[in-house]
């Protein structure tokens, strides 16, 4: 009985474990993504491509994220604009100075937006695990271990609703 719990422990940590370290789409999107920028953005500050470029490459990018991505909106709307601004500026409407005034102050925005958002965040986390019970509705006191075994896993699942259920109210509460 001993040998059978503990084969389905390590089985039940082995499929965490793996569940873990399976990285999301969103993930391999944001890596594409800073890797664009890594490798295009120093070439659009030499001339290399054009600005106007850049950022359509980088719209289209963002434009593939799920829209669960929190900055998703703010970044599209910051890139299109940025695709009017290159373009005025390649075609010689607006000054050099002007563009990169633009772009500080833009990425100043994002910057901040970032910030904020990480803050509510941390914040709505904290409040998640310390607001949701830890005391499960569902317990069994008996002596058959897979009713225990089965109700310490449903406690612990609608523990994590209720935290993933409180952290949405807070960041939605916080306008994320």
């Amino acid at each position: 009985m001993k040998q059978q719990i503990k084969l389905l422990l390590v089985a039940l940590t082995l499929s965490l474990l793996m569940v873990g370290c399976a990285v999301n789409p969103a993930q391999q999107l944001m890596t594409k993504i800073n890797e664009h920028v890594a490798i295009n953005r120093p070439k659009a500050e030499l001339g290399v491509i054009k600005w106007s470029d850049y950022y359509s490459e980088m719209l289209e990018l963002v434009r593939a994220l799920p829209n669960n991505v929190s900055q998703k909106n703010l970044e599209m709307t910051q890139y299109s604009y940025g695709i009017e601004m290159a373009k005025k500026y390649e075609s010689g409407e607006i000054s050099k100075e002007e563009f990169y005034k633009w772009r500080a102050d833009s990425n100043n925005l994002s910057s901040e937006y970032s910030k904020k958002f990480n803050q509510a965040k941390a914040e709505c986390e904290f409040e998640s695990v310390s607001r949701a019970n830890p005391n499960s509705s569902v317990e069994y006191a008996g002596n058959n271990i897979n009713r225990k075994l089965s109700s310490a896993i449903t406690g612990g699942y609608e523990v994590a609703m209720r935290q993933v259920e409180i952290f949405q109210l807070c960041m939605k509460a916080k306008g994320f």
